[in-house]
């Protein structure tokens, strides 16, 4: 998943990461990421604002 300043690695069908990096690009979830200097990769995921409940 590409951020425009890095690449970021997710274990994620093609389709599914690609849903993954839009969602973040737009601000609608945020990523927990796993600093590795030679493999940054996505270790978590959570919403950016409350989620409704019904």
């Amino acid at each position: 998943m590409s951020t425009g300043q890095t690449i970021l690695f997710v274990g994620l069908p093609e389709r599914e990461a690609g849903f993954l990096g839009e969602l973040v690009k737009s601000g609608e979830v945020g990523c927990e990421l796993l600093l590795d200097p030679t493999s940054p990769a996505i270790v978590g995921v959570f919403p950016m604002r409350p989620v409704a409940r019904q």
